[in-house]
């Protein structure tokens, strides 16, 4: 069930959220039986979530969302962060090297979260999409197939 994984990453990102007192909206998630490997999806939430915190100015929001596609739950994690340029975009589709940047607030990371969670996902029989515009936020958009 993807609702212990979504607890467990909220609670352990409380403080870093209400330090920058940003908004946590997950009034549109809805918990399914999934297929997936617990330790990778664990993974794959907490560095999407830790980065939507990251690049999130002080006073943003950050909405988690799930949705049931054919077989697939479909999980969106928008942000109303600093955006991604397409060319870093890419870069992580094409599995080239990430590098890092320091949040909002100087928070610090070493540029693999991104690239291992796209892996994760991958290997889980699921797939990423990223829509972000610079100054106006990111949308990490992933699917986790339903239990059969």
């Amino acid at each position: 069930f993807l609702d212990n994984i979504v607890e467990e990453t909220l609670l352990l990102v409380k403080e870093s959220a209400a330090k920058k007192m940003l908004t946590i909206d997950d009034s549109g998630y809805k918990n399914y039986k999934v297929f997936m490997d617990v330790d990778m999806m664990n993974s794959v939430f907490r560095n999407l979530i830790i980065n939507a915190i990251k690049f999130t100015p002080q006073n943003g929001k950050i909405t988690i969302s799930t949705e049931e596609k054919k077989n697939f739950v479909e999980v969106k994690i928008q942000d109303t962060g600093v955006g991604m340029s397409k060319e870093l975009i890419e870069s992580l589709y094409k599995r080239l090297k990430v590098t890092s940047k320091p949040g909002t607030l100087g928070e610090k990371g070493v540029g693999i979260g991104l690239a291992l969670s796209y892996e994760f996902i991958i290997k889980n029989g699921g797939d990423l999409k990223i829509d972000s515009k610079i100054g106006k936020g990111t949308s990490f958009v992933f699917t986790i197939p339903l239990n059969p």
